[in-house]
């Protein structure tokens, strides 16, 4: 072996037992020790990669669900299939990590997974799942989607709305329009998507919606009554 080879692998050898040794510390009992371990393997970037995938079989959920959110934070696409594998995972926090970190590697092959992880039984799973859909963009997503417009839980809720309405899921004007009746705030939220949507079917139930002593309402019904104008 050539010197400069054996500088090479002695190299990478301490790298990896720097990786390995901030992977230990994804589990510290402290926060700020999770913190800073994170930090630390999301500065050594792609070299990292290989090990926080192996971390995401560690025994410890602690350690699975910090090697998946430091992964969504370097982006890197060959760490979508080992996500994937453990987006039905035991423990809650993992599942919404891994969640996270598919949505930032805009990894495609999860759109059914993901779809399947709006019906998990944990909110915030299926909140991150569902702005993971939109980071990735797949409109296949959409039918699973409209399922979420009948959540009891208003910031899941304002998410599918968010995300429809970036769609421009035409399919989904007729259940947006149903919650023009809802609290003002998701009313609010309906109203950008159908504008977004540009559909001219919604503006009847727009119309329908003018209200003079409500200014930041009218104004946000005016914008969206132009853009689907403008549409057509």
């Amino acid at each position: 072996m050539q010197m400069t080879e054996v500088s090479n692998y002695k190299k990478q050898n301490i790298i990896g037992d720097r990786i390995d040794l901030l992977i230990k510390q994804l589990g510290a009992e402290n926060c700020a020790e999770q913190k800073m371990a994170n930090h630390g393997l999301v500065r050594f970037g792609r070299p990292a990669v290989k090990y926080l995938c192996e971390a995401l079989t560690h025994d410890r959920a602690v350690v699975r669900s910090g090697a998946a959110k430091a992964l969504g934070a370097i982006a890197d696409s060959s760490a979508a299939q080992p996500l994937l594998e453990i987006l039905n995972d035991s423990d809650n926090l993992v599942r919404k990590e891994v969640a996270f970190a598919l949505g930032e590697l805009k990894a495609s092959i999860a759109v059914s997974a993901l779809c399947d992880s709006l019906e998990d039984q944990n909110l915030e799973v299926r909140k991150e799942s569902v702005w993971a859909l939109y980071k990735i963009g797949d409109r296949r997503a959409v039918t699973r989607l409209l399922s979420c417009l009948q959540e009891t839980d208003k910031y899941l809720k304002l998410r599918a709305i968010t995300v429809l309405g970036a769609f421009q899921s035409v399919e989904s004007v007729p259940f947006l329009i149903e919650l023009l009746s809802d609290e003002e705030e998701v009313q609010k939220e309906v109203i950008r998507s159908l504008g977004k949507i540009g559909c001219p079917d919604a503006l009847p139930a727009l119309t329908g919606l003018a209200n003079e002593n409500n200014k930041e309402l009218a104004d946000v019904l005016n914008e969206a009554v132009s853009m689907i104008d403008r549409s057509t």
